[in-house]
């Protein structure tokens, strides 16, 4: 696991204007484990540094203010444009015309991915060189941030500079309790700032959060619509009370959970362990080469009786959003899957992200398949393409070292999944080239 570090110097501020840019003028290196994120070459000296000179204020600001998106903002498709969730979560856009790196802060859950990149400065004659991407956790970057800040004001309470807007802002953040501290994290995750919102919107979330089961909570507001937040959490109860009212009992599928020991802890990335868990349950239900290419050969797999896996899902016409499938467990604590009505290769997919949710996470907790890109999303989009679609299995399905648009879509047919399914595991696992135009 990487460490970030923020390295820094107070420096002579020379002929800066400003109190507040005079007492940080620092000089500043960013990294991690060894990797240098804010190396560039300097076109009028024509050398290479690592080193920033600049004001730290600003860039402490900068943070402070947008301190609750960067902890817990989730990259979700749709509602988070590029350009809105890069002005939130990249620091370049701390630096007031000082030359600061191409860093984005990504949550994704319990640890953070940090990405940079290269970036030219025209108006300053520097290039960032460096490039690269590295997951830390949730807390670490909160104490290295909170290291950070509590430094320049610091400095500048050393240089007599209070009631500073990063004072104000991060006083603040220090001062409200864990239940503020909730309240704040899921209006950042909706992508709103919990500071400029009305009484009005504010009861509006609040409302909806004491309805909302406390395990549905990340993955709904990373995806909700904030115009339709009442509605889109009307629907997704609904589809927990239609849950707990169906009677089905799968008797395999909580046996099969009971002995599958899915609290391992892993350093490797979500998709890794979505794939990795995948291959182990194949293996344990001794499915060898076995293709789940129709809702009949699944319920073969899974021990489960012939149709009887079919009256455990509930196929509504739409499910809110980019939310995928619900899996919630009935009064027989036996798994239940809502799935909007769509064709049966989307049906199974979401179907087997839910089955992972259900193995792998405390009985009786409600959760929900999104297509937000956190971990948990990725380790069950992971684990349904490696069940669905295995990479050796594919590997050896391949006609030949390349492939097209046509043997992707046989191939999709042959397993049952869509052709993107297909395409993702052909290009995540390297098996082939795509065939050139």
């Amino acid at each position: 696991m990487s460490k970030l570090t923020l390295d820094f110097e107070w420096i002579d501020p020379a002929e800066a204007k400003g109190p507040e840019l005079r007492a940080t003028w620092a000089s500043l290196k960013i990294s991690l484990e060894g990797n240098e994120i804010t190396r560039l070459f300097d076109g009028a000296s024509r050398s290479v540094r690592s080193r920033l000179f600049l004001p730290l204020y600003p860039l402490a600001e900068w943070i402070a203010t947008h301190w609750w998106f960067l902890l817990v903002e989730v990259e979700t498709p749709g509602r988070s444009t590029s350009d809105h969730y890069d002005k939130r979560h990249n620091i370049r856009y701390g630096s007031e015309g000082f030359a600061l790196p191409s860093l984005t802060i990504q949550p994704m859950g319990e640890r953070i991915r940090l990405a940079w990149q290269p970036a030219r400065l025209d108006a300053q004659n520097l290039e960032f060189m460096a490039s690269g991407s590295a997951y830390i956790p949730e807390f670490e970057l909160r104490q290295t941030l909170s290291d950070f800040i509590a430094a320049v004001l610091g400095r500048l309470h050393d240089h007599g500079i209070e009631n500073t807007l990063l004072e104000e802002e991060w006083n603040g953040i220090q001062a409200i309790d864990s239940q503020e501290q909730e309240f704040c994290s899921v209006v950042a995750s909706l992508g709103l700032d919990p500071y400029t919102l009305s009484e009005q919107e504010q009861e509006k979330i609040m409302r909806v959060s004491e309805r909302l089961p406390l395990s549905l909570w990340p993955d709904f507001f990373e995806l909700a619509d904030f115009s339709v937040l009442s509605e889109q959490a009307d629907q997704v109860l609904d589809a927990v009370s239609s849950s707990r009212r169906n009677k089905t009992d799968l008797a395999s599928l909580k046996s099969l959970r009971q002995e599958i020991r899915a609290d391992k802890v892993t350093q490797r990335p979500p998709w890794e362990q979505g794939y990795e868990f995948a291959r182990e349950l194949r293996q344990r239900l001794n499915l060898n080469g076995e293709r789940l290419s129709t809702l009949s050969s699944l319920e073969k797999a899974l021990g489960v009786p012939s149709r009887k896996l079919d009256s455990a899902i509930i196929r509504i016409a739409s499910l809110p959003g980019a939310f995928n499938a619900l899996v919630a467990t009935n009064a027989r604590e036996s798994p239940v899957f809502t799935v909007p009505q769509r064709r049966g290769d989307a049906t199974r997919f979401a179907l087997c992200r839910a089955l992972f949710e259900y193995l792998t996470t405390p009985a009786g907790e409600p959760l929900l398949v999104t297509g937000a890109r956190s971990e948990r999303q990725k380790r069950n989009r992971a684990f349904a393409a490696e069940f669905l679609v295995p990479r050796d299995l594919l590997r050896g399905a391949l006609p030949s070292q390349t492939v097209g648009d046509e043997e992707i879509d046989d191939l999709a047919a042959a397993f049952g999944v869509s052709p993107s399914v297909v395409r993702h595991q052909i290009e995540n696992h390297r098996l082939a080239l795509p065939l050139s135009d």
